[in-house]
């Protein structure tokens, strides 16, 4: 969780920086990508390893709705936790580890 945190943090701040009219929306959107990638990946690695049949239309039966699950548990997720929070948490780390 702390990777997709941090992407949808460096996200927000180079949206921001590059006066983006919703760096919020693009961050959580580009987490929900990340994620379905690595979610796919993970089913190409298994079926390269098992060779299993998949329906004709899977895409459309399975595929799409955990995009979209995966896309609004993202939302849920920063919508709870906006960009401010991350900021403070990796601003802070960042002053720990460097003021040792």
């Amino acid at each position: 969780m702390i990777l997709f945190d941090y992407i949808f943090y460096r996200t927000c701040k180079n949206y921001m920086t590059a006066k983006d009219l919703s760096p919020h929306t693009t961050g959580w959107v580009t987490v929900g990508l990340v994620a379905t990638l690595i979610l796919t990946n993970i089913f190409s690695v298994a079926r390269l390893i098992w060779d299993f049949p998949l329906p004709k239309d899977f895409v459309q039966i399975v595929g799409l709705p955990v995009v979209a699950i995966i896309q609004f548990l993202s939302w849920a997720r920063y919508k709870k936790y906006n960009y401010d929070y991350f900021e403070k948490r990796w601003v802070e780390q960042r002053i720990n580890n460097f003021g040792e």
